[in-house]
């Protein structure tokens, strides 16, 4: 991100590939936009982990930035992407950047009445996934070397949600319903990482070993997301949603794919 070049002047917001860092870049980005969805930032928690200057700078600053020019510009509402990792003690710097960036908006909102909505994203999965996007993660590394590695003993709980599902829970909230307040956007499905990994070897005919290895509590919540913590959301619930066991064959069908065929499971 931080290799971009200035945002030059007189190109549609909708053409710009602009950092988040770069300050007069976001402002010149969003004149005349009506309502800002920041999504951007860095969302691996392990990579977080590693890294809490860079998440600090683009996580937190970053957000900033953008709170700024939608000011600036009279932005009628922004949307934040934030994370069900915000109420717990698990997450370290990833938790701790999504809930500073919480703060900044909503005393945005009460020193310059920005509207806003923040989004609480649980496991998000789905077509053109991120290298570090855990479920590609694990699909990728059973195509590639037949085996799959999960960091802890697969009893953690989650609530997968596919990004077409969670992309309408993103929409939804535009509502004015939704000013000012806090959602949770994540799968109505409780489920055991073992058993998701375990679709996932079935899908490719049981050619797949999964394997466990410790994983610290300080970064990856096991049951629930959530500790005590007075800042409480609605969550959006969905008329129909995205079947999982579906979503990981579209998945798999399109890594296969990009990898080509001759990255196949080991028999």
């Amino acid at each position: 991100m931080a290799d971009l070049k200035p945002v030059p002047k007189g190109i549609p917001a909708a053409h710009l590939a602009v950092d988040i860092c770069d300050l007069d870049g976001v402002r010149r980005a969003l004149e005349g936009v009506r309502y800002v969805y920041n999504f951007a930032g860095v969302a691996d928690i392990d990579e977080a982990a590693d890294d809490p200057v860079t998440v600090a700078r683009v996580n937190v600053l970053g957000n900033v930035h953008v709170l700024d020019a939608c000011v600036r510009n009279r932005v009628h509402k922004v949307l934040f992407a934030s994370s069900v990792y915000v109420n717990s003690n698990s997450g370290l710097f990833y938790r701790t950047s999504k809930l500073a960036s919480e703060k900044f908006i909503e005393d945005y909102g009460v020193k310059y009445g920005l509207k806003y909505t923040i989004l609480r994203y649980g496991s998000v999965y789905g077509p053109r996934s991120g290298q570090n996007n855990v479920i590609a993660r694990y699909i990728r590394q059973a195509l590639q070397e037949g085996r799959m590695v999960r960091q802890g003993d697969g009893e953690e709980l989650r609530e997968y949600i596919h990004v077409k599902d969670a992309a309408i829970g993103a929409v939804r909230v535009l509502d004015e319903q939704f000013d000012d307040t806090h959602v949770v956007i994540s799968g109505i499905q409780v489920m055991r990482v073992k058993d998701m990994l375990g679709m996932i070897r079935e899908i490719l005919q049981n050619r797949v070993e999964i394997a466990y290895d410790g994983a610290s509590a300080l970064t990856h919540y096991r049951i629930t997301p959530y500790a005590y913590n007075p800042s409480m959301a609605r969550k959006v619930i969905l008329d129909s949603y995205y079947d999982l066991g579906q979503g990981l064959l579209d998945l798999i069908i399109q890594m296969q794919a990009e990898l080509g065929s001759h990255h196949t499971a080991r028999t």
